[in-house]
């Protein structure tokens, strides 16, 4: 995974669903690792892309969370 870098980190699930879903419908590939605790739910989910797509992927999500 090397070639993938993390785009967004959040705490809540239905966000990190949405962003995915943004960057996808935008024709960015995404890479979904969720970090939380099965039992408490504490912990980030990550969305990673290719390091080509850093800058569009950071700029729509930077559009998305104004």
């Amino acid at each position: 995974m090397a070639d993938w870098v993390v785009v967004y980190s959040t705490g809540a699930e239905t966000h990190a669903e949405l962003m995915r879903q943004m960057l996808v419908s935008n024709d960015i590939s995404v890479r979904l690792m969720n970090k939380q605790d099965s039992l408490y739910h504490f912990g980030d989910i990550e969305l990673s892309v290719k390091g080509e797509n850093v800058i569009a992927a950071r700029r729509l999500i930077e559009k998305a969370t104004e």
